[in-house]
């Protein structure tokens, strides 16, 4: 999990391991914001009502229903990227 190279593991935690303020990376499934993250990364089809207080947030799907799609314009700047077969992510007007 969170490995950007083979050899290292990107430091992450959750509330069972405590400690949030000192973890880069804090994983849940609640809102909050326990370490000050700029960044937040959705999973599914969840609809966080703190998005603003992230200076950024990716949303990460499969497919993009309406209603989603709908919901993150709201939020303000959008830009959607599509993963393509080959891995790579192309931009979506």
């Amino acid at each position: 999990l969170w490995t950007f190279s083979k050899s290292v593991v990107i430091p992450h935690g959750t509330n069972e391991d405590g400690n949030a303020p000192l973890q880069p990376i804090w994983l849940t499934c609640t809102e909050e914001n326990p370490n000050q993250a700029e960044v937040l990364v959705v999973i599914g089809d969840l609809k966080p009502s703190y998005i603003h207080t992230f200076e950024k947030a990716l949303i990460l799907r499969n497919n993009w229903p309406i209603e989603i799609i709908q919901w993150a314009k709201a939020q303000g700047e959008f830009t959607l990227w599509i993963e393509q077969l080959t891995g790579q992510w192309e931009k979506h007007s």
